[in-house]
């Protein structure tokens, strides 16, 4: 089988949603208490929107209710599969698709609309929680992982690639490197939104499977793999309400299978764990350039 080609911060409901949506490795104590907290979220935001609103999170409150009005299905009892569940990606903050509720929300609750820096901010902030999160924990995945130290591991595999991932046309670095200003220089706001939320949906069908099967094969990095999927729901969830708040229709959501059989389905443990570090590395490589591709618009861009 070829593997390989060529040489918002908002709030805790991410963690728990986390959990449910791999209900294998829900204990049952800890599903009782998530039922308990479901029960008081809304008395819960009631209560804390005026502290919300005088804390200037006026996006984190616009999020939190719509949440509230529009619970997402992985809310419900939990499944033993999870491709009977709507993608988390599909729709990260569990808020309803209809742009008119913003508008009657900021109305209701005298929410001002965000500026384009702010929404770009907002964006950054959450993107480079990611790569911090990242850069902490890849020299213990990989040490442990291929027993040598990540600058010789990511040598020696640099050039290999999967074809179902964001092309190097489409993010025109290597990991540790600066994106090219000329292409910085061509982003605008709306499409450099609709491209990296796209971008981040794909790595989340690989970071889906590869929780998977660190849970069926034992493997050791099955926790830090999903608080990084946790994060990388925040990051796109401030890219759902940062779109829904400047009336940005996002590309058609990015599906399952755009990851094959072939490379879900891998017994070989030194073939999974290089699919598994391609899904890693590459990941990362797109979270450096999303806070490029910020900064420049933010700093220096249309």
């Amino acid at each position: 089988m070829a593997l390989l080609s060529g040489n918002c911060e908002h709030g805790d409901s991410h963690q728990d949603e986390s959990v449910s949506y791999y209900p294998q490795l829900l204990p049952s104590e800890a599903r009782k208490q998530r039922v308990v907290r479901e029960r008081h979220k809304a008395s819960f935001i009631k209560s804390w929107l005026p502290e919300l609103r005088a804390k200037s999170s006026q996006r984190l409150c616009l999020a939190l209710l719509l949440f509230v009005l529009d619970p997402r299905p992985s809310m419900a009892a939990p499944v033993r599969s999870y491709s009977s569940k709507p993608p988390r990606w599909t729709n990260p903050c569990g808020i309803p698709s209809d742009p008119s509720l913003i508008h009657d929300m900021r109305e209701e609750h005298d929410i001002d609309p965000s500026t384009d820096a702010e929404i770009l901010t907002k964006i950054l902030q959450q993107a480079k929680r990611v790569r911090l999160y990242m850069e902490e924990v890849r020299e213990r995945y990989v040490f442990e992982t291929f027993n040598l130290d990540f600058d010789t591991h990511h040598q020696l595999w640099k050039d290999s690639r999967t074809d179902w991932l964001p092309s190097h046309s489409k993010i025109p670095k290597e990991l540790g490197e600066v994106t090219p200003q000329e292409h910085l220089r061509g982003l605008q706001m709306q499409g450099f939104m609709k491209a990296v939320y796209e971008y981040f949906q794909q790595y989340s069908v690989g970071l889906e499977q590869f929780i998977l099967d660190q849970a069926m094969y034992g493997g050791p990095h099955q926790e830090s793999i999903q608080t990084l999927e946790t994060q990388v729901m925040q990051l796109l969830c401030e890219l759902q309400v940062g779109m829904m708040e400047k009336g940005i229709r996002p590309n058609p959501d990015v599906p399952r299978d755009v990851m094959s059989e072939e490379f879900r389905d891998i017994e070989d443990e030194s073939q999974r764990n290089l699919r598994d570090w391609i899904i890693f590395r590459d990941l990362n490589n797109a979270v450096e350039y999303s806070i490029d591709g910020l900064n420049h618009l933010l700093h220096g861009g249309p």
